[in-house]
């Protein structure tokens, strides 16, 4: 699929890429405020182009039961110091 996504806060890069893409996407504004997502830009799988997207940001992503694509906030693991 060819995808011509600028860089752009998430809400409105998110949803250029699910209208280039054909597909849903669901995510909270919330999760989504203050970022900055990459270009994505040339012919390429929706996995990989929606990848590339949010690479090195804090957002990854989910399918939902009905199919949906879930753009939501990374779980950061806590650090634990290991056991002696």
């Amino acid at each position: 699929m060819r995808f011509d996504v600028p860089a752009a806060p998430a809400a409105d890069a998110i949803a250029e890429f699910a209208r280039q893409a054909h597909i849903n996407i669901l995510a909270s504004t919330a999760d989504l405020a203050g970022i900055v997502t990459n270009d994505v830009r040339g012919v390429l799988p929706v996995s990989v182009a929606l990848a590339m997207l949010l690479a090195d940001t804090p957002l990854t992503t989910r399918q939902s039961a009905s199919g949906a694509v879930l753009v939501v906030a990374a779980v950061v693991e806590p650090h634990r110091p290991a056991l002696a």
